[in-house]
């Protein structure tokens, strides 16, 4: 990655500053290199600003915040191995592959790769009103529930109802309930962990962030992942 002007200067500073002068003493600042760096600091911040690297389309522009149904909608795009991203299924690949860490699931990223799947948000799984599943991933040969929460904790039974209703959708197919959170905590029910998988907001941005490192050609998609990315790992 090539760096700017401004994290050029950043650098700098890290130079003019060194850990071990405060471990060896007294701090000691060179005037004249600090007063050639705060000189040239604003003009060179002002260029980083307008080249756009400060820019995240999903926190300013599209406002996503902290809504779970809007988050929702975003990954569910990025899962999608239509979507006009033109990154496949690489994702949800990278999320099965984590999952498949916790626990067997039946089904590999292997397999995700040549399935045709489809993807979903906020679905009646039984085509019932009661039940509704923040994201559907399912095809022929596997299912994927995932509970998405942001600033809202479990409500009452409705994780044992997700895994019940994804046993009778799957219909024998291999099955997971993913809950995702900020923190990636575990169900309060103690019986659901074998059942459940739990995965955090941070450990979604990982697999978004090392795919987007492989890619070296610096795409449009590439810079909306690592917007995303980030934009994620504050979620609480």
């Amino acid at each position: 990655m090539v760096l700017t002007d401004a994290a050029k200067f950043f650098a700098s500073w890290k130079i003019l500053v060194p850990g071990e002068a405060v471990l060896n003493g007294p701090l000691q600042l060179d005037a004249g290199h600090f007063a050639a760096f705060a000189q040239s600091f604003a003009p060179a911040f002002r260029a980083h600003q307008r080249n756009g690297s400060m820019a995240n389309i999903w926190r300013s522009a599209a406002g996503i915040g902290h809504g779970e149904l809007r988050n929702s909608q975003v990954l569910r795009w990025i899962l999608d191995s239509n979507g006009d991203h033109g990154r496949g299924s690489a994702i949800l690949e990278g999320l099965v592959t984590l999952a498949g860490k916790q626990r067997p699931l039946g089904f590999t990223a292997a397999e995700v790769s040549g399935s045709v799947y489809r993807t979903r948000t906020e679905v009646h799984p039984l085509g019932g009103a009661e039940n509704r599943v923040d994201i559907e991933v399912a095809s022929a040969k596997f299912l994927i529930f995932i509970e998405v929460k942001v600033r809202s904790g479990e409500s009452g039974d409705q994780l044992p109802r997700y895994v019940d209703d994804a046993r009778t959708k799957a219909a024998g197919r291999p099955r997971v309930v993913i809950y995702l959170t900020p923190d990636g905590r575990r169900p309060h029910d103690k019986e659901l962990h074998d059942e459940i998988v739990s995965v955090s907001w941070k450990q979604v941005a990982s697999i978004l962030e090392a795919h987007v490192d492989n890619d070296t050609s610096e795409s449009f998609s590439g810079q909306l992942f690592r917007q995303f990315a980030k934009h994620i790992r504050l979620l609480k």
